[in-house]
């Protein structure tokens, strides 16, 4: 989506959502938003490159009728651009973390003979 607003090809990102209630009578909610205007409700996982919208949460805003923080469209990419470099950061210092003890367990292997122990295994007949 940063992408898109960063090269100028969209300057909102609209979803139409509807929710429907299965209890004893049936119902349903619509909800028709741009997404640009909702980001604080926006998460990212830089590891696969997905963006979420933190459902509950705006759920409970939508139905509070609760307008929007009100931006510009260089708010709008100064808050999405933020969120990419924070859980970027996440991920690098997630993967550094995962390397050293990735290290550390190689380190330890080389400095041990190897030895299989397969005593508590249990095979099925």
């Amino acid at each position: 989506m940063l992408d898109y607003v960063l090269n100028r090809r969209i300057d909102s990102y609209h979803l139409l959502i509807v929710k429907f209630d299965l209890s004893a009578s049936v119902s349903h909610k619509l909800y028709f938003i741009d997404v640009l205007d909702w980001i604080d409700f926006v998460t990212y996982d830089a590891g696969p490159g997905q963006i979420m919208l933190r459902e509950q949460d705006l759920y409970d805003e939508l139905d509070a009728i609760k307008a929007p923080a009100s931006r510009t469209i260089l708010e709008k990419v100064d808050a999405l651009f933020d969120l990419f470099k924070r859980r970027l950061q996440a991920l690098f210092a997630n993967r550094q973390d995962r390397l050293d003890r990735q290290r550390t367990l190689s380190r330890e292997f080389q400095s041990a003979p190897f030895a299989v122990d397969q005593s508590q295994m249990k095979f099925v007949p």
